[in-house]
């Protein structure tokens, strides 16, 4: 998969006709992925390579600068998804007050026709686009019918009455329903990171774990305890991990992830490992002793293997 970064003008980018998809893919949900199959399909009829036009900081941060919106996918994450899924090419549009102050068919006609060379666009039912977002999907079937460019509108696609979407499935994560999540992801929510080096609380109670340093970007869950599946060396391992301050032990300026894998002892501080959060079990609280707390985890475990039927 070729990926290019930055502005449609700069120099030594260079695009074949292509058929096209636009939108931010945060998470690259079940109405993502119907879209993108659709996309695969007008490829094959178009014989036309994908291209995924996805942006970067995100819109709304531009617009309004004292939004800070927590992403389901880091930047590397998105693009390993895209890449499974068969995409050709992603351009990760650098996106800033000249962008956001551009025209609706300006937009369109020198970044979409002109420079990227759409021949087809594939589209959410809710995309709008150009200054002021005015440029919303009316706006675009003209714009498209005079280019003679292909438009495809991708209607919403709805789980339980309500349509799947990226803000949908953010509140869902926010409020600890992982499980509810799942069925909106198509998949577990994912946390990835570098296990670092925490103050061996968790050994000394006899628990050993790994304390995992995400990218600041990402959304993190309700504190609490969930049962999860961690994902080290291309192997997954059943697991229970513990989001939040650790208060029985005086509590934390930041939020910590402490990571228990029950079947496996290694060591793994400086490994790269990933974890998929299946369900929650319980919130965080602040126990009267460390007995109290080491039985309770005790409970946990027993509950966290129910969980994943190990």
């Amino acid at each position: 998969m070729k990926v290019f970064h930055g502005l449609p003008t700069d120099e030594g980018l260079s695009f074949e006709p292509n058929v096209m998809a636009i939108g931010n893919f945060d998470g690259l949900h079940l109405g993502h992925q119907k879209l993108l199959q659709n996309l695969k399909d007008d490829s094959r009829r178009f014989k036309l390579p994908t291209l995924v036009l996805t942006f970067y900081p995100h819109p709304v941060e531009v617009i309004r600068p004292s939004v800070r919106l927590a992403r389901l996918m880091t930047t590397e994450e998105k693009l390993e998804a895209l890449e499974n899924f068969g995409i050709d090419q992603v351009f990760i549009l650098k996106f800033n007050q000249a962008l956001a102050l551009m025209e609706a068919s300006d937009f369109f006609h020198s970044i979409l026709i002109r420079r990227l060379h759409a021949r087809s666009i594939r589209v959410g039912d809710n995309f709008c686009f150009g200054r002021g977002r005015k440029g919303d999907i009316e706006v675009m079937r003209k714009l498209s019918d005079d280019a003679k460019t292909q438009l495809q509108v991708e209607p919403a696609l709805g789980v339980d009455q309500d349509r799947v979407s990226s803000t949908r499935i953010r509140k869902l994560i926010e409020t600890g329903k992982v499980r509810d999540a799942i069925s909106l992801l198509g998949r577990p929510y994912e946390l990835r990171g570098q296990v670092v080096r925490g103050d061996q609380r968790g050994a000394e109670i006899g628990f050993r774990t790994a304390n995992l340093r995400v990218s600041h970007e990402k959304l993190l869950p309700a504190r609490g305890v969930y049962a999860v599946y961690a994902v080290w060396q291309k192997q997954r391992f059943a697991a229970v991990v513990n989001i939040g301050c650790r208060p029985t032990f005086g509590g934390s300026d930041e939020t910590v992830i402490e990571v228990h894998l029950l079947d496996l002892e290694a060591t793994l501080y400086d490994e790269f490992i990933a974890i998929e959060l299946v369900d929650f079990l319980r919130e965080e609280h602040r126990f009267e002793s460390v007995s109290a707390l080491t039985e309770q985890i005790g409970k946990d475990i027993i509950l966290a293997r129910k969980c994943l039927k190990t």
